[in-house]
């Protein structure tokens, strides 16, 4: 997309009846730097499930002063495939990549306090969790009721994680 637009829509998309109709429209979005939270609407307001059902949304650049991803900030991000969490995150909510069902790596900080319920149930086809921190801080990690339900269930032998990564 335009690296001037923090937003680029579908081609030949004719119609918004609404805001709401935007997680049909947008493929890429471009978070500003300052924000450090993503919820809702405006990003302040509803406090959950920011991007939650962007079904078209192909790809996403987080700023580094981001450090909470909350409560089912991707869920249902269809089309998404790779996602990198800046170093600077600390906390990822409850079912934050719930159903991103075509996400095939993400890149998770060793900042991260834990993996909460749910947080990449039904991610079938995560090939590969690339994490910064050592295997240690990786089997410390609390990890909640099935983080993992289904995960890499269409992957030959299932999701890989990748400790110490420095990509």
């Amino acid at each position: 997309g335009d690296s001037d637009n923090p937003l680029t829509l579908v081609e030949n998309f004719s119609e918004l009846t609404g805001a709401f109709d935007l997680h049909k429209a947008i493929t890429h979005v471009e978070v500003p730097n300052g924000v450090t939270t993503l919820y809702g609407q405006g990003l302040t307001t509803t406090r959950n499930a920011c991007f939650s059902n962007f079904i078209v949304l192909e790809s996403v650049s987080l700023p580094d002063t981001l450090t909470i991803v909350g409560e089912g900030a991707f869920m249902g991000c269809s089309s998404l495939k790779e996602l990198v969490i800046p170093d600077g995150v600390t906390s990822l909510g409850v079912a934050a990549f719930y159903n991103c069902n075509s996400l095939e790596t993400i890149v998770l900080p060793s900042g991260i306090s834990s993996i909460p319920k749910q947080c990449f149930a039904y991610c079938y086809r995560l090939k590969s969790i690339y994490y910064k921190g050592s295997e240690s801080q990786w089997e410390a990690l609390t990890k909640d009721t099935n983080w993992d339900l289904a995960m890499g269930n269409y992957v030959q032998g299932g999701t890989q994680v990748i400790c110490n990564y420095t990509g």
